[in-house]
């Protein structure tokens, strides 16, 4: 999956070399860039895509802001900058333009692959994005590649791929010969060789989505082996980097890093104030004032200024994923003048920014003492009150070149960030806070406009008092303003918590005080203005604005704060059942709302094509305590919808852990948990598999059903999050649930009066309407579906075939329940081979045209069309193709279900028919309001388009039913012994019931009227002929469930009519089965083929015309 925030293999690769190529200044940076997705898709350094040109790279997009004179401008990492708009044509901010100043409107280059398969080449370094999804060799003629070649700014000695981890190939990099200049003095030109960064492995060989091959010098390790490496939450050992001398930083601290190289020093700059968002510290530095303050006073700084700058650039090349030690150099000069300095407001900032540093590098030790010291100069200097009531109030010249009402927002916010920084550092409230939210004075953080324009600040003072927020709704507040209340309630949450684990009761009763806590969120939730709300929109705007990544917090830390407040605030012991099952039902409520809000951040930054600062540091806290509420429990028939969440919600955390080494623990915990699921599906109950799990069957006499359905489940021993301890979590110690009455009545058992009375004292225990009207509707709705599809008996006769016997140890599972094992999906398409059975990939099937493998290089993960909510599953199946009149033209049919489309003549000769027919028939009409927040080229690249049809001529619509059965062997013997006995059954059958079975390939009359003839329109039937019904029964590839073998699907298509002339009941439908043996065959052919009813006993799903998947 391409993200906006990079992934590991790219880390490391932004400002590789920070220094000028002259040698002679101090640690300075160069505008090399790292690698991104193209499309637009910027690195984590905040920056453009590295675009290779054939000659030389092209200067990467910085950002967009006013001109004076020029209106609005792109900049980039070179100095220079150009118009948006130029002689009316939209410049795009990633190509630039032409030397003749005009916008450049293509690249003309494209990779060797790109190149044969045909298809559109993006490209990047140091491969194209297409190359990058699908894990291909990219090459380009004129241009080295990554992995192939070597950069034209690298020498051939140095792959890309050692840069890229942080090393250095030229051993004289580290101590070239410096200037005489006083200025100009480096750490590197005056103290031995520094050992280079610690080895690290090279990247992994990438064997699939889901796999990589171990370095040979890295024993494969067993499960049991990985559950002992440390996965715990606590903060990684930072990597040693050598010290330098002091005489070296105090030379240092003595020169102005800008007056040697402006260009490297400025483009840091810019990468601090793109990623200051990301930060927990809030942006107490107006950018442009800041700025140019930097370039009119490059000879006049004093100590304290200088000071500022090198923390300035230490945490801009770490937020921008430059090289460890060009930023541990900057921050040794930063901390030996912090130690020096005069007091003021420029100690305060810099020793915040330290704590960031060593935060990022996972130094907690180091954070913690920056931290203390920060908040103990803000509370000498009185931060905690306005400019003109502390000691400062006399000043008429202030840091910077600032004016007064400037200095007095950047006090206000440096003192913020002391406030949430001491909070969200990963180690509150073990950590115990200093600063009291009673004994703060000043003004919320005011809107970055007003910031940067220096005007006088009109927000409202910060109250601690919590009935105060109600008078806020009316009163809209910068973003940074509302985190901060939002801070301040999450951490008294925190503190309350902590101190019950402690064994501190609380001054009143726990439930009162959870139920008016919640209601103090739900205000402040209610407070934002419409622009801060949740949604696609607004997160796109925030992208947009540059302040996505404290808009995620924001709402990210309410869910975080609800669910402490009703996981640890009280022990399961203290509960009534009713409130125990309450807070459990919220708890995974918001887990859920985290893992959808991470799942639509992956649409918008796949999307995106503007940069987006490095992932906010909390982030990964909020993913991985969801991640550890909704894996606690569950039933195995939903593992692949979890481990798909989970997925998605790694990888982000992955992005977050190329710049906070803190998020790589957290990473670490999510794939050992991750992988722990995974054991338990392929486990039985009695199994005792080492992931500190287990197996069992819930059924009517197990005590601790809880909330999960009758069957086959697992659950998790311990949770990942210890910090309270086992006895303080809710999650850990449930009771029988309420939602029980439901799930039994949703599992076919016959609705008993105890049943509906449960689901009466469920609905009683919610007040809130909206939950009581769903609970009532799910119940409804379920009970209608029993009604309505009747269970008829199945028994065996004396002429059917035998059941085959199954290979040892491949039994079929006669115990798990059937009701919805079934992947959601929009659309099948079934590649017509001829054949009985494929490699166990279908896709890696070498036999010739390989339909299958084109199609699932679109819709597959990581494909261009990949969307997780209109999932496209691709098959084999043994039906013939049909011949065109001309032999000689090669061409595969597909059909397309439940879409109930035949397409007879698909062109094998290009990737354009595949293209045809994926915008033309596979793509949705409509997106699913998660991508909302797309731009309206991407929305218009992810939805159908009719113009495409006409491309695929004779395509038909579907008149026969359609009987597929698994039968692929080569995936698992139990389905290839087990289908072709039932196709022979289900076609003998079907004949004796007076069905037409087709066995041939479908003819296509290509002459007169028939010739060319397009399919019915979208929404109009075509009625099935003269009545006489009519089917084909074909093997498929692998569709899951092995073990239920065999698998069967009906297709009724939509204008199928029954002998009385009355339309099918399940017209338009696909009926799953599982565990069908011939002996099921008959009653199957008699009760759904010509009755439509559904056999409840072996019905594994369904789904309409709708594309709505069935179950009872």
């Amino acid at each position: 999956m391409s993200y906006q925030y990079p992934s590991n293999k790219d880390a490391g690769s932004s400002y590789r070399d920070h220094r000028p190529s002259s040698g002679s200044s101090l640690m300075q940076a160069s505008a090399q860039a790292s690698t991104s997705s193209s499309e637009g898709i910027p690195s984590k350094d905040g920056l453009g895509p590295k675009i290779w040109t054939g000659t030389h790279f092209l200067p990467r997009f910085v950002r967009a802001a006013e001109v004076p004179g020029e209106g609005m401008c792109y900049f980039y990492d070179d100095g220079s900058h150009c118009k948006t708009v130029i002689d009316g044509e939209a410049v795009n901010a990633h190509w630039g333009v032409t030397k003749a100043g005009k916008p450049r409107k293509r690249l003309a280059i494209a990779c060797v692959t790109c190149r044969e398969k045909k298809i559109k080449c993006d490209p990047d370094y140091p491969r194209c994005v297409q190359c990058e999804k699908f894990g291909r060799v990219c090459k380009f003629k004129n241009a080295p590649r990554g992995g192939h070649n070597t950069s034209p700014s690298t020498p051939p000695a140095e792959p890309e791929d050692m840069r890229r981890m942080g090393g250095s190939a030229n051993p004289n990099d580290m101590h070239r010969p410096g200037s005489n200049s006083s200025a100009s003095v480096s750490p590197r030109t005056t103290y031995r060789q520094p050992s280079p960064e610690p080895s690290m492995p090279h990247k992994r060989m990438r064997l699939g989505f889901d796999s990589s091959s171990s370095m040979r010098d890295e024993p494969p390790m067993s499960f049991g082996e990985t559950a002992k490496t440390s996965i715990s939450w606590q903060h990684r050992q930072p990597i040693e980097l050598p010290r330098i001398h002091e005489n070296v930083l105090n030379r240092a601290w003595q020169s102005d890093p800008y007056v040697s190289d402006p260009q490297s020093i400025n483009t840091v700059i810019s990468s601090f104030f793109v990623h200051t968002d990301s930060t927990m510290a809030l942006r107490f530095l107006p950018e442009t004032a800041f700025k140019s303050w930097v370039i009119g006073n490059a000879h006049t700084k004093s100590p304290e200024d200088l000071m500022l700058t090198y923390s300035i650039l230490a945490v801009g090349v770490a937020l921008s994923g430059g090289l460890k030690r060009v930023a541990h150099e900057y921050a040794q000069v930063a901390r030996y003048a912090q130690h020096r300095a005069a007091s003021g407001l420029q100690l305060v900032q810099t020793r915040l920014l330290l704590a960031l540093y060593y935060l990022s590098i996972s130094d907690p030790d180091e954070a913690n003492v920056m931290s203390s010291a920060a908040i103990s100069m803000a509370t000498c200097l009185q931060l905690n009150l306005e400019l003109d009531k502390s000691i400062n109030a006399h000043l008429t010249v202030f840091p910077y070149g600032l004016a007064r009402a400037a200095y007095a927002e950047s006090r206000r916010r440096t003192y913020w960030a002391c406030f949430v920084l001491e909070r969200l550092n990963g180690m509150f409230p073990n950590r115990l806070s200093t600063l009291d939210a009673r004994d703060i004075f000043i003004r919320l953080p005011c809107e970055a406009e007003v910031f940067e324009k220096q005007e006088e600040s009109q927000t409202p003072f910060f109250s601690a008092n919590p009935s105060s927020s109600s008078k806020l709704v009316d009163t809209p507040l910068s973003l940074s303003a509302y985190l901060v209340q939002l801070v301040s309630l999450w951490a008294e949450v925190m503190s309350n918590i902590y101190r019950v684990a402690q064994g501190v009761p609380l001054d009143r009763d726990t439930a009162p005080f959870i139920e008016s806590t919640r209601e103090r969120f739900i205000k402040w939730q209610e407070s934002l203005p419409e622009r801060f709300t949740y949604s696609a929109d607004n997160m796109e705007l925030a992208a947009q604005d540059g302040t996505l990544s404290t808009f995620l917090t924001v709402h990210l830390l309410h869910h975080h704060g609800l669910i402490k407040l009703h996981r640890h605030m009280c022990t399961s012991e203290r509960l009534s059942p009713a409130d125990r099952l309450q807070y459990l039902w919220r708890v995974c409520e918001e887990s859920s709302r985290v893992l959808d809000m991470t799942s639509a951040l992956g649409v918008l930054l796949q999307a995106r094509r503007t940069p987006l600062s490095a992932p906010p540091p909390f982030m990964s806290h909020v993913i991985l305590e969801a991640a550890d509420v909704v894996t606690a429990e569950g039933a195995l028939s939903e593992v692949s919808v979890l481990l798909d969440r989970l997925a998605v919600a790694g990888a982000v955390v992955d992005a977050a852990s190329t710049v906070w080494e803190e998020a790589r623990a957290h990473r670490a915990a999510l794939e050992h948990r991750r992988d722990a699921i995974r054991i338990l599906r392929d486990s039985q109950p009695g199994d005792a598999p080492s992931t500190g799990g287990k197996v069992f069957i819930n059924n009517d006499e197990e005590k601790d059903s809880r909330r999960l359905p009758l069957g086959k489940c697992w659950q998790m021993e311990e949770p990942m999050d210890t910090m309270f301890g086992k006895f303080a979590d809710i999650d850990v110690f449930r009771t029988e649930s309420h939602f029980a009455p439901c799930e039994r009545v949703a599992s076919g058992e016959p609705a008993t009066l105890h049943h509906f009375v449960g689901v009466i004292v469920l609905i009683f225990l919610h007040r809130n309407s909206v939950i009581v009207i769903l609970i009532v509707v799910v119940v409804v709705v379920v009970i209608k579906t029993k009604t309505a599809i009747p269970a008829p008996a199945v028994g065996p006769t004396a002429a059917c075939a035998a059941t085959p016997a199954m290979p040892d140890g491949l039994d079929i599972d006669r115990t798990a329940p059937l009701n919805g094992v079934v992947s959601a999906y929009a659309e099948q398409v079934l590649a017509c081979t001829g054949r009985d059975d494929w490699a166990s990939r279908i896709e890696e099937e070498n036999s010739g045209d390989n339909l299958a493998a084109d199609l699932k290089e679109l819709f597959g993960r990581g494909g261009t069309y990949s969307d997780p909510w209109h999932n496209v599953s691709v098959l084999n199946t043994s039906f013939p193709s049909s011949t065109p009149r001309r032999s000689e033209l090669q061409t595969t049919s597909a059909y397309l279900l439940p879409s109930f489309k035949y397409v007879p003549f698909l062109p094998r000769v290009s990737f354009d028919s595949v293209q045809a027919l994926a915008k033309g028939y596979l793509l949705p009409e409509k997106l699913h309001p998660m991508h909302d927040g797309l731009s309206p080229i991407h929305r218009d690249r992810l939805t159908r388009e009719a113009a495409y049809r006409p491309l695929l001529y004779g395509v038909r619509d579907v008149t026969d039913v359609l009987v597929l059965i698994c039968g692929h062997g080569g995936r698992d013997m139990r389905c290839g012994i087990m289908g072709p006995v039932l196709r022979e059954e289900f076609e003998r059958r079907l004949e004796g019931s007076g069905v037409a079975v087709a066995r041939g390939p479908v003819e296509v009359d290509e002459s007169g009227e028939e010739k060319g003839r397009i399919a019915a329109p979208e929404g109009q039937e075509e009625e099935g002929g003269d009545g006489e019904m009519a089917a084909r029964v074909g093997l498929i590839s692998h569709i899951g469930g092995h073990k239920f073998a065999g698998n069967v699907i009906v297709y009724i298509p939509p204008g199928l009519r029954v002998t009385s002339g009355e339309k099918h009941p399940l017209a338009g439908k696909g009926i799953w089965y599982g565990r069908v043996e011939p002996k099921h065959v008959e009653g199957i052919v008699k009760e759904t083929v010509l009755g439509g009813r559904v056999i409840a006993d072996m019905f594994r799903g369904g789904i309409d015309e709708n594309r709505k998947i069935l179950r009872l």
